[in-house]
């Protein structure tokens, strides 16, 4: 990671944008950590601390010694001297009655007796945890994308009294954005979970929450020579159906066939064993909505009224078979589409996570928004079957990952309002197909951000952000940001897939956009400053391009579409369109083809 590195002594902007978002950076005190490249302090982690915690302690001393230039050297017992930041309970507990946290647990504690500091949590996640925000909270680190972190110098940090405790309010947490998929992004970000990506790091989770049917029976394979397996739809086996618009769409498994239950069985058996690196694994439909509608699937369906009672009915007959051969494993299945409802009576194994998601939602609109509130009423009702929910939320456009995308006015409420609905789990889906999209750094940096806290002032966070990252061109990219955000009114409606032709867009913005952004580029401090801003207008290049709404030279706007792009290597412009195909769509078009 590419560390930005900062003097505080003439730094003021930084210092305001830390005020601003409500960290308090202690200018002096009659204790000091560290002044003039010298330090009194060790650091204390006990012999046999846990792996967390040992990486804890290596991590603070790490970047207190780039912030401060001094040698804070790592012991395991504490000396005489009080001139110590102790981490993980183990250490602590010699030295002063601490109640010991459960192992799993992810708060922290950060205090000091004197001049000693204590950071403890829990001894997978918390103590680590507690490190990161002493860092960023009274140092002023950021660790916005994996691109950029700041590790700010300091000639000197003084302080009197600490005392800070914080815990999640959503346990288990997931931001889908490549940057997260890295444990030096995720983990001191606090995001403790992902679906997408190859993960090196204990510090998250890793799950295959993937559409998995056409794992076990696939349609290619299988079709030629067993139809029945697939869905009757129309009083045909089908493997696939052309939709009204030509698109062709695959279909569903026959649930109630013994043969796709068996060979449903043995390939999630085959697939755990072959990939035992997750501790989650999705038995759920493919990605569309044509369920069988044969006599004896329809029977189920009508019994629990909802195609979740069929799905439900067949899933829990996978989880028995194969729980007892991988024990500690956890498996899921979808509420997604039409099987969104829940069903009557049938509950789903003790076992099973039921992945609801949200894919329906106006999301210019928080969740307790007339528009959204049957999404509230199917989690209620799934909630009176399971404790066990995890909440899968849409945060930007995959039908065009470059537009504008006016949410963030409802990010935070909707994460409060899951929290205090008592969902313990939220997936937060972006794009997670490579770097790139609609202000995708910052809108990571904020989710992740929020689900630790749902009541952190969001304002601040974002402010923080585009301050930090942008430096000189920020407020300008502030007012580019605010202007997006205004799109979204009373009257507005937009889906995880918003069209170019979406009434919220306009000549007017476009024109403002584009006058917002000659200015964010000629107040660019250098040229990496620059590149971040020309990344940022790629929602406005893209609209010059896709939409009449402006009148700027569409061939002079493509060359600058596939110079950023190509610089910067982002290579999905959708969910499943590649930038060269777009380039190429649109090379056609302006020349006429």
């Amino acid at each position: 990671m590419n560390k930005t590195r900062v003097k505080y002594s003439p730094f003021i902007a930084l210092l305001l944008l830390i005020a601003q978002a409500g960290f308090s950076i202690p200018a002096g005190g009659r204790h000091v950590l560290f002044s003039e490249g010298n330090t009194d302090y060790q650091i204390v982690v006990d012999a046999n601390a846990s792996v967390g915690e040992k990486r804890a302690a290596g991590e603070i001393a790490k970047y207190l010694g780039e912030i401060s230039g001094a040698d804070f050297g790592i012991v395991n017992e504490s000396g005489k001297a009080d001139a110590e930041i102790v981490v993980g309970h183990a250490a602590a507990s010699k030295l002063i009655e601490l109640p010991k946290p459960d192992g799993k647990d992810e708060g922290f504690r950060i205090f000091n007796q004197g001049k000693r500091i204590f950071i403890v949590g829990g001894e997978e996640h918390g103590t680590l945890y507690g490190i990161y925000a002493f860092l960023e909270e009274f140092l002023g680190c950021r660790w916005y994308t994996s691109k950029v972190a700041v590790v700010p110098e300091r000639d000197s940090f003084g302080f009197d009294e600490i005392d800070i405790r914080q815990k999640p309010a959503i346990q288990f947490r997931s931001v889908d954005y490549v940057d997260y998929w890295l444990p030096e992004v995720a983990v001191p970000n606090k995001n403790n979970a992902q679906f997408h990506g190859t993960q090196a790091s204990p510090y998250i989770e890793q799950m295959w929450l993937e559409h998995s049917f056409r794992f076990f029976v696939p349609a290619d394979e299988c079709f030629g020579t067993h139809p029945e397996y697939f869905s009757l739809i129309d009083g045909e086996r089908q493997k696939e159906v052309v939709r009204s618009d030509g698109r062709k769409m695959g279909t569903q498994l026959c649930l109630t066939n013994p043969d796709v239950l068996k060979r449903s069985i043995e390939g999630l058996r085959k697939y755990i064993r072959e990939h035992p690196q997750y501790t989650v694994y999705n038995i759920a439909q493919n990605d569309n909505k044509n369920p069988c509608q044969c006599e004896n699937c329809q029977k189920i369906v009508k019994r629990e009224d909802a195609e979740s009672g069929l799905m439900l009915w067949f899933v829990n007959q996978v989880v028995e078979a194969v729980e007892d051969e991988f024990p500690g494993k956890r498996f899921a299945t979808f509420a997604y589409q039409y099987t969104r409802q829940p069903p009557r009576k049938i509950r789903p194994h003790k076992d099973l996570i039921i992945v609801l998601c949200s894919i329906e939602c106006d999301y210019s609109h928080p969740f307790d928004h007339p528009n959204n509130v049957s999404f509230l009423e199917d989690l209620r009702n799934w909630q009176d079957l399971t404790d066990n929910i995890l909440i899968w939320d849409y945060v930007v456009n995959f039908r065009h990952y470059f537009l504008p995308h006016p949410n963030f006015n409802v990010l935070q409420k909707n994460i409060q309002i899951l929290r205090d609905a008592g969902v313990a789990a939220v997936l937060e889906q972006a794009n997670g197909l490579g770097w790139g999209g609609e202000f995708g750094g910052l809108r990571g940096w904020v989710l992740a951000k929020l689900l630790w806290n749902p009541d952190a002032d969001m304002r601040a966070l974002i402010e923080d952000y585009i301050n930090g990252y942008y430096q000189k061109s920020a407020p300008h990219i502030l007012q580019y940001f605010d202007l997006v955000q205004s799109l979204a009114t009373e009257d507005s409606f937009i889906t995880y897939a918003t069209k170019l032709d979406n009434p919220i867009f306009t000549s007017g913005f476009l024109e403002k956009a584009n006058g917002i952004f000659d200015k964010a580029e000629a107040s660019a401090d250098n040229e990496e400053i620059l590149h971040r801003v020309e990344v940022a207008r790629l929602g406005v290049i893209y609209m010059n391009l896709m939409t009449d709404l402006g009148n700027s030279d569409k061939k002079a706007e493509l060359c600058r579409l596939v110079e950023i792009t190509s610089r910067e290597k982002i290579v999905w412009s959708s969910e499943g369109g590649t930038m060269e195909k777009l380039v190429e769509k649109l090379r056609r078009e302006i020349d006429g083809e």
